[in-house]
């Protein structure tokens, strides 16, 4: 309300919002606003997803497992497809980032010289600057999920790792989160959902542009 009263009118923009979210979100009810739903202007074929679901693991113990196994294969399987592009990898923790690092290291050498390390507390730009420089060059980084514009040859393929599910799921101390699942079981899940729009915005940034995406 201390917004809203000091103007005439306001307007939210954003490319990744819905009215269910920005009602949760804001408290702004939908009697006094109108949402305007528009579609992507990009066309569907230049921002294809690709949902590999090749595997899932239960259990933390299995994580290593799961990512000498299996991801990492899938992975060299994408780059295969793409060995004269640049890339993305976009994991959703720096510890998934580290493991990935070292497997290919061990199982796959070249490959391993094709990834960019964007290290935790550097400058996003000078991991994009250094990746340019590779003519097939793939950005591996835990916070490259929203803010990031990877245009035309920065980015033609991107690897999402996992799903960005919200912490707010798996957060069992977070008292405020439970009562809101009590309550709204799928606004945390919606929420994810728009989390994962906008990963997979980061490499087609215009309507001429193209990348594929992997989850």
């Amino acid at each position: 309300k201390q917004l809203l009263k000091k103007f005439n009118l306001c307007i939210f923009m954003s490319a990744t919002i819905n009215n269910t979210i920005i009602s949760n979100e804001t408290g702004i009810e939908f009697k006094p606003s109108e949402f305007i739903d528009q579609d992507s202007e990009i066309p569907v074929k230049n921002r294809q997803i690709k949902f590999e679901n090749t595997y899932f693991y239960r259990k933390e113990t299995d994580l290593e497992k799961f990512f000498s196994n299996v991801l990492i294969n899938k992975i060299k399987e994408i780059f295969d497809k793409h060995p004269d592009e640049r890339g993305l990898i976009m994991c959703t923790r720096y510890r998934d980032k580290k493991i990935i690092l070292e497997e290919f290291e061990k199982k796959y050498p070249d490959d391993y010289t094709r990834l960019t390390d964007d290290k935790k507390g550097s400058k996003f730009k000078n991991t994009l600057s250094e990746n340019m420089k590779k003519s097939n060059g793939v950005i591996i980084s835990a916070r490259a999920g929203t803010g990031i514009d990877l245009k035309d040859d920065a980015s033609r393929f991107q690897i999402i790792i996992k799903g960005p599910y919200m912490s707010e799921l798996a957060d069992k101390n977070n008292e405020r989160a439970k009562r809101i699942q009590r309550e709204d079981k799928q606004r945390y899940f919606i929420k994810s959902m728009f989390r994962l729009v906008q990963f997979a915005g980061r490499s087609v940034r215009g309507n001429k542009d193209h990348a594929v995406t992997y989850v």
